[in-house]
């Protein structure tokens, strides 16, 4: 029965052996998952990020033309204001000069 036995022993060797080596290419199968699932997340983060970017250049050229909107309303305005100043400036001078009567007459009156 030695050889049996030795038999025997030599087989529960070469099984733990094989059972070492599975659970070892388990391993390696599984790092090869997490690895193809990290690659996976990876590029859905970089996907994500050009959509925020993309995202966040539309809102800033959106927001800058408003900006400019208001600039130019600003810049209407202040005309607006200048023109009238200067009205009232070219009506005081043609009233000083004695050209009430015209006027009048040139506002309708």
């Amino acid at each position: 029965m030695g050889k049996a036995e030795a038999a025997a022993g030599e087989a529960r060797d070469i099984a733990k052996e094989i059972s070492l080596i599975l659970r070892e290419q388990n391993a390696l199968t599984k790092i090869a998952e997490v690895r193809t699932d990290a690659h996976q997340l990876v590029a859905d983060l970089r996907a994500d990020v050009v959509v925020a970017n993309k995202t966040v250049r539309t809102d800033l050229a959106a927001l800058g033309n408003r900006v400019q909107a208001l600039e130019d309303l600003r810049q209407t305005g202040t005309g607006m204001v200048k023109g009238a100043k200067l009205a009232v400036e070219a009506a005081k001078v043609i009233v000083a000069m004695g050209g009430g009567a015209l006027l009048l007459k040139f506002l309708g009156g």
